[in-house]
């Protein structure tokens, strides 16, 4: 369950982020779906307009070429009264120096050499990628239900564009990246909405609360070591500290709320948990009938929270109840609300929710997103071959998540981490950071009514 979402049902792109889109047909009013049992959401502008002219001029190179568009429509099924998720293909044809479209229908043969895809800004077409082979498909949801992600389709870098083309054989001459998929929206939009998130000081904003006991640094070589080739999936028996990197020297604090004791690690500039949080109280409306512990429903068995802590709804992450009771603030999925700069949510004190700036800001310590998948994966637990080097001490854990159909998905192959930031749009849907056992990058989702882990960052 490779992006849940996939699972789930969220593009992907990539998927886990969903943004809204008008229909492929080119005798269709943008946003509005022809079928009578199927109400489509707002578009987004960006999506609705894609401008071909704009992504390469119609001249002689491109002439009688045509370009894939994708964007991501979400609308309402009548008869199933569920959101549902689908991937739109646009096609423009270049003739006499214009391009027309979208078309009805695709091109007789899409892998002939004819179809360029419109792809996003970190498919790096150079002459140092000349002949690379990169797969991409989609994760989508559709209600409560999943499930799974398109078929994968195939681009080659043939000079500076990405041509569609057949799947390489196992012998093939050409380099086969790992699959790219975008997760927040269509991979020919570029959401504007995250060059706008700014990282604010957590100094911006009151900590009500005390700050915790800190407690001896510590090396995790002290706890029993297990070989990461002796583990192909994750192993729900072992305890914790099995899963952190021998080789990081990592501080540790105490939650002064139960006295649980987690192990801390400083990337670049901030301090994160190395852990994911494991708070929990039955007489805390925040948390209460809002976190799981993985495959635990009623909450009676913790003992897969003790390897792998909670998974928490995003009302429960950002500690709605007491947004509520200190600032009458209503937050939550789907509602939009004005959220302080710093979220302290339900990590414990000193520490906050980190926002999508935050996550970023991680991404670029480790030497940027498309590797940092790799650096920041546990070195095992992963299923097929997809544990990482944990290069940074991070540890994240393949512990999956929980569906608001009361399933759990995703143990050996997904991780997911909430942040505090939301995406205002028509859904006002949380963002999320992911990472995958297929995937050397990691991303960041949106559009999740899921319960995920939380890692907390320590403030400023």
């Amino acid at each position: 369950m490779k992006k849940i979402f996939a699972a789930l049902g969220i593009v992907t792109f990539a998927v886990v982020g969903c943004d809204d889109s008008s229909s492929a047909s080119s005798n269709d009013n943008p946003g509005v779906e022809s079928s009578s049992s199927e109400a489509v959401f707002s578009s987004s502008s960006s999506e609705q307009f894609f401008v071909p002219s704009e992504y390469r001029t119609c001249d002689k190179k491109y002439e009688g070429k045509f370009l894939l568009h994708q964007y991501d429509l979400w609308y309402y099924n009548d008869k199933s009264h569920e959101e549902v998720e689908k991937i739109v293909d646009e096609f423009y044809k270049c003739e006499k120096g214009k391009w027309s479209g979208p078309l009805d229908s695709a091109p007789g043969n899409e892998t002939g050499g004819d179809v360029i895809r419109v792809a996003p800004d970190d498919w790096e077409c150079d002459a140092e990628n000349e002949g690379v082979v990169k797969p991409w498909k989609f994760y989508v949801c559709s209600g409560a239900r999943i499930w799974g992600y398109t078929p994968a389709r195939y681009a080659r870098c043939e000079q500076g564009d990405w041509v569609v083309c057949e799947a390489p054989s196992s012998s093939s001459s050409s380099a086969l990246l790992s699959s790219s998929v975008t997760s927040e929206s269509s991979s020919s939009v570029n959401d504007a909405s995250s060059s706008s998130v700014k990282s604010e000081s957590s100094s911006s904003v009151e900590n009500p609360q005390s700050s915790s006991s800190e407690v001896t640094r510590e090396s995790s070589s002290s706890v029993s070591e297990v070989s990461s080739s002796s583990l192909k999936d994750f192993d729900w028996s072992l305890p914790k500290e099995t899963y952190l990197n021998p080789a990081i020297e990592y501080d540790s604090f105490i939650d002064s709320r139960d006295g649980k004791v987690y192990r801390t690690v400083k990337i670049g500039e901030q301090t994160w948990m190395a852990e994911n949080l494991n708070y929990y109280d039955d007489s805390d409306l925040s948390v209460k009938e809002k976190s799981w512990c993985y495959g635990k429903n009623d909450n009676g068995d913790s003992t897969t929270c003790d390897v792998a802590g909670r998974l928490y709804t995003w009302a429960a992450a950002i500690d709605s109840a007491r947004l509520y009771a200190d600032k009458s603030l209503v937050c939550g999925y789907g509602i939009a609300c004005a959220l302080p700069d710093t979220v302290y949510g339900i990590c414990p004190s000193g520490w906050h929710l980190p926002n999508k700036a935050e996550w970023e800001a991680l991404f670029s310590a480790v030497d940027g997103k498309s590797t940092a998948g790799t650096v920041l994966k546990s070195q095992m637990g992963w299923t097929k071959n997809g544990n990482g080097t944990d290069a940074f001490g991070f540890s994240a854990l393949p512990v999956g998540f929980r569906a608001d159909n009361n399933q759990f998905y995703g143990d050996d192959e997904d991780a997911y981490f909430w942040s505090s930031t939301m995406k205002m749009d028509v859904r006002n849907t949380p963002y999320s950071m992911s990472v995958y056992y297929d995937e050397k990058s990691a991303y960041m989702n949106f559009d999740m009514k899921f319960s995920f882990s939380v890692r907390c960052l320590k403030n400023n």
